[in-house]
């Protein structure tokens, strides 16, 4: 099981509530036979996945397929979980400082693209933030005492995501002192496109993949339209439709901290840490949703936009072209505020 970088270990559906059947209206015409679908779906990550093809071909072995899939997500958290005690990263965080840790070569791509968002947002986006998470509560252990002042500048003392060092020939990862990985805010959205590249390397071309709630959508739906995916309304009380957009052909990831939070002494505290203050963050931000061509950018970009708060993510998403849906709370009512770029894929 992976964890969540930003919150609880145990992984709520922030991301998405798929509506994997709904389509587009027909103008009045009547509607095309619907296209066959199979559905593939299992356990991986502490979640769930699923797997949606469309008119796939008749000789489809989806048996041997599936296998194929499950095989590639052991993989993965064989590489990333921090609850495989033998996991690349789990030898990596255990190791002692200064020692070369030989890695798979997927960790070393998700630390480039970590790395990018990281730079991006200044910061906001840190994989190395573990040792902030556990403090505040939302660590395996869910202590809930408030830290002190001390407390928190000591977890930060373990931080330090720019000083990992990294062979790309020896495949090995280095740490100049304590250091605690953990890629969950980026590792889902990973297996997402790694299952999507077997999918489209199989000769198939229209499906969903979903792990957790991030997904990838390719081609269309049975209905023969463009994917149409509804992200969840930021309400703890119940689940609906707050939205819905045109995803096909790119990867979406939705975070929040609607569900993930707990109350001590009349104060909420959020599981959105910010690792450049080490303090839980207090903005009315509530759901930020983004659509990019990589899953994985899309679900590392989500969470730094939930740190960086509104006004600051909407401007480097609005620079940056960034597909971003932003929802905050403003006197007891949802307001949304999209990017130029999320505008087109609007649907309702």
């Amino acid at each position: 099981m992976i964890s969540n970088l930003y919150g609880s270990r145990q992984l709520f559906r922030l991301a998405a509530l798929l509506l994997l059947g709904l389509a587009a209206a027909c103008d009045g015409q009547q509607a095309a036979k619907p296209l066959p679908q199979q559905l593939l779906q299992g356990q991986t990550m502490g979640t769930t996945y699923s797997v949606k093809l469309v008119d796939a071909p008749a000789a489809l072995d989806s048996v041997r397929l599936q296998s194929v899939l499950d095989t590639e997500l052991q993989a993965i958290n064989q590489a990333m979980s921090t609850y495989i005690d033998d996991s690349d990263l789990s030898r990596f965080n255990q190791a002692a400082s200064g020692a070369w840790i030989k890695v798979a070569p997927s960790l070393l791509t998700v630390l480039a693209e970590a790395r990018h968002v990281h730079e991006l947002s200044d910061g906001a986006f840190d994989p190395s933030i573990g040792p902030l998470v556990n403090l505040w509560g939302f660590g395996p252990d869910m202590q809930l005492d408030i830290p002190d002042k001390a407390a928190v500048q000591a977890a930060m003392a373990q931080m330090g995501f720019d000083e990992l060092e990294q062979d790309l020939e020896k495949q090995a990862l280095k740490k100049p002192h304590a250091m605690y990985l953990d890629f969950s805010a980026i590792a889902k959205g990973y297996a997402v496109d790694r299952l999507a590249d077997l999918l489209q390397e199989s000769g198939l071309a229209n499906f969903l993949v979903e792990i957790g709630g991030e997904l990838r959508a390719s081609g269309v739906n049975a209905q023969h339209q463009p994917w149409h995916i509804a992200i969840e309304k930021p309400d703890p009380a119940r689940r609906a439709v707050h939205a819905v957009l045109k995803a096909s052909g790119l990867g979406m990831a939705t975070s929040g901290d609607y569900r993930n939070f707990y109350e001590k002494d009349g104060r909420r505290y959020s599981h959105t840490i910010d690792p450049r203050t080490g303090y839980p963050v207090s903005h009315s931000l509530v759901s930020v949703t983004v659509l990019a061509e990589r899953c994985m950018t899309a679900d590392a970009l989500a969470t730094a936009f939930m740190v960086m708060g509104t006004e600051a993510a909407y401007k480097l998403a609005e620079d940056e072209q960034i597909a971003a849906w932003f929802v905050e709370y403003h006197e007891g009512e949802l307001v949304d505020r999209l990017t130029p770029k999320m505008q087109s894929y609007r649907l309702h």
